[in-house]
């Protein structure tokens, strides 16, 4: 149903929140077929973001990952494909980040790699 809506829109998605389904699959066929992409929620979707998809949502202002896996790779990313990206939020129950050292990874990352961002949950 989710791929259905996304081929309905005809590229021209802008905001799209997915609970509770979905995988790497998925978000390959979102981000390939939805380049206007400015908002992103997505739960429970376990596994974690690949960087080749992150390269496609270059629109994005509006990310919010709960349930995955989301690493330094992926912020650097985020930083280098996403230049409009606003608003980060990774204060979700359920985000994988792993141990205190991946946290603090993490955090330099952000600071790093997204310094456009004017709202960041942690």
């Amino acid at each position: 149903m989710c791929k259905n809506v996304v081929d309905r829109s005809q590229g021209q998605l802008v905001d799209l929140t997915i609970i509770g389904f979905g995988n790497d699959e998925l978000r390959r066929y979102v981000a390939d077929r939805s380049s206007q992409l400015r908002r992103l929620h997505h739960n429970g979707i376990l596994g974690g973001i690949q960087n080749e998809t992150i390269q496609k949502l270059s629109s994005l202002k509006e990310l919010r990952p709960t349930k995955t896996i989301v690493s330094k790779d992926n912020i650097e990313a985020f930083g280098r494909y996403c230049p409009l990206l606003k608003k980060l939020k990774l204060n979700e129950e359920g985000l994988m980040i792993g141990t205190r050292i991946k946290q603090n990874e993490i955090a330099i990352a952000i600071g790093e790699n997204l310094p456009e961002l004017t709202h960041l949950e942690l």
